[in-house]
């Protein structure tokens, strides 16, 4: 009685096939890799968008929801109480009525229409170290005013919200929408109607 042994082919993989499968994943690797930066970039840009549409959110909620009468703010008297922005109604010394605010003041960035946020979202203190670049910036731009209107009319004022970021310190108001001089901006038209 004779034994036969045959013996079976090898089943492990040739060098050249490990040479490609290895080829294929580094190929592979590198494409994620590359794209990588973008997907945190494209992260980035829409974690800042959302976080500055909820501060003019906020900003809008500000303007229309604090009564001119309170003046209990960290700003005063006819200011908004979170943020600092001149209100579109104040009360009127004779009559002690809400009425337009007279004093706003038409496409303008001067005198507390715009206020720099930190990182938190909220006003940077006065006490910031001079030129503190703030992370948004919120500016209030009134279109329409008191000053545009007939005294029986009963139009309302109206308001562009922008919040930009990062802030920049500017006295054009087409700077703060002018993407070579910020990351990104938010905007919003509002309208105050007559009290």
């Amino acid at each position: 009685m004779t034994l036969h042994v045959r013996s079976r082919g090898s089943a492990a993989f040739s060098l050249v096939e490990v040479a490609l499968a290895l080829g294929i994943v580094a190929f592979v690797l590198l494409g994620v890799m590359a794209l990588l930066p973008l997907g945190v970039k494209s992260n980035q840009i829409s974690r800042d968008e959302a976080r500055a549409a909820g501060i003019l959110t906020a900003l809008e909620a500000d303007l229309r929801n604090t009564h001119p009468a309170l003046g209990a703010g960290p700003a005063g008297a006819g200011k908004s109480l979170q943020f600092g922005m001149p209100l579109p109604y104040t009360v009127s010394s004779s009559t002690g009525q809400l009425i337009f605010n007279p004093s706003l003041v038409k496409n303008d960035m001067t005198g507390g229409y715009s206020v720099l946020l930190d990182e938190t979202e909220l006003p940077m203190p006065a006490t910031a170290p001079a030129g503190a670049p703030g992370r948004f910036q919120a500016t209030i731009v009134y279109t329409r005013t008191p000053a545009d209107m007939d005294a029986d009319t009963l139009a309302p004022i109206e308001a562009r919200l922008i919040v930009n970021w990062p802030s920049i310190t500017t006295s054009d108001i087409s700077d703060l929408t002018n993407t070579a001089k910020v990351s990104g901006y938010v905007e919003a038209c509002v309208t105050f109607p007559a009290p």
